[in-house]
């Protein structure tokens, strides 16, 4: 059996930052990694698949840790080529090679861990089911692609869970006093930047929200 080597050039940091499992709970409860350093992808999101090198419709909740400017897992040092949480890694981590990725998709089949096992406030929770009623991506798929058969009724519906979406982001984060950064954990990427997957783009001028076709879609890791 060929032994697996690590040259620590990076690539697994950068290809797919590690989606959070159920046994990766202890990350937060007994090291007390930070919240804000997860984000959450929704059931029926859009996303791109390194591993696919596709577009993909994520068919459950993923939590997964952010990436640096340069694109890398957050906690990845780019110049020292080092991993700043490398002994509480999560088990992705530690399953995945960049040349062999089989051990890591045997991993990524266990439980998920989810936003409902890190929160425990109930007013949390309630938020989060409001807007995954309002504004779940199965409803947002279903309503722009009715835009070429209804046009502006359509646009008007997608608009208005687009509106949604930002103000209740924005009154969370003023109202209750949540930090900015655990915005994306607790409601999911802003919606404004998912449709880009769709070939839209979002402008707000004031009040005023309009879409257009956007010119370049983006790719996200899963």
């Amino acid at each position: 059996m060929r032994q697996k080597i690590c040259k620590r050039c990076g690539r697994c940091c950068r290809i797919t930052p590690p989606s959070l499992l159920e046994e990766d709970i202890t990350l937060f409860t007994e090291n007390e990694l930070d919240y804000g350093y997860v984000y959450t992808i929704r059931a029926g999101e859009v996303v791109w698949d390194n591993l696919e090198d596709s577009l993909i419709t994520s068919p459950f909740e993923l939590l997964k840790f952010k990436e640096s400017e340069e694109g890398y897992c957050v906690f990845y040092n780019h110049e020292e080529k080092s991993c700043s949480i490398y002994d509480i890694r999560p088990l992705q981590c530690r399953a995945f090679f960049c040349m062999d990725p089989s051990e890591f998709r045997k991993v990524f089949e266990k439980p998920k861990l989810t936003r409902y096992h890190l929160f425990k406030d109930s007013s949390i929770i309630r938020l989060i089911e409001e807007h995954e009623k309002k504004c779940n991506h199965d409803l947002l798929d279903k309503m722009i692609k009715q835009i070429e058969q209804d046009g502006e009724d359509a646009v008007k519906k997608v608009l208005s869970i687009l509106r949604y979406d930002y103000e209740l982001r924005l009154a969370v984060k003023t109202k209750l006093n949540i930090p900015e950064e655990y915005m994306d954990l607790i409601f999911g990427r802003p919606l404004s930047k998912t449709i880009e997957y769709y070939g839209l783009k979002l402008h707000k001028e004031g009040d005023t929200f309009t879409l257009t076709l956007s010119v370049d879609s983006p790719k996200a890791p899963v």
